[in-house]
């Protein structure tokens, strides 16, 4: 169901890729059939992966390497969340998907990512979670718990 869709994807976007659909089929029940790969939205808007959960919610998931993307790779995240909040298209929640190394360079930029963006998103019915590939097992971790863990952000709400 994975494969090199649109122009040159690293391997890294792949195995991401993958990993998300494995995810999404063994932790959130979704159904192989129920999970579209780089399907072509309204004004060329192309997620990598969409999938429509068991109690119909629709996700939008965008892989982010953060290879080759400037001097500011978070500029490229945020511009991902003003795409999709402005255009909606019956997306009930993105899910950012970020490699564990860019993660962890940009853990401070990204936490802070989530917090605005998921004001904004809360402000339309819609969720955002900027998520990490677990190293020790597949599972996604949202950087929110990644920061409590590690003792710099506490919340209640992750």
């Amino acid at each position: 169901h994975v494969r090199r869709d649109v122009g040159e994807e690293s391997e890294d976007h792949l195995g991401l890729k993958a990993y998300a659909m494995k995810y999404l089929v063994e932790h959130e029940n979704v159904r192989l059939e129920d999970v579209k790969v780089t399907p072509k939205l309204e004004d060329e808007l192309i997620p990598d992966i969409i999938a429509k959960t068991p109690d119909d919610k629709q996700i939008a998931i965008e892989i982010e390497t953060l290879f080759g993307t400037g001097p500011a790779p978070i500029l490229e995240i945020i511009d991902t969340c003003r795409k999709y909040h402005e255009k909606r298209l019956g997306i009930d929640e993105l899910w950012i998907i970020v490699r564990n190394w860019s993660a962890t360079i940009h853990l401070g930029q990204l936490i802070f990512t989530q917090l605005v963006w998921d004001k904004r998103f809360k402000e339309k019915n819609m969720h955002i979670r900027i998520l990490v590939p677990s190293c020790s097992k597949v599972r996604l971790v949202s950087v929110l718990e990644i920061a409590s863990r590690l003792g710099l952000f506490k919340s209640t709400s992750i």
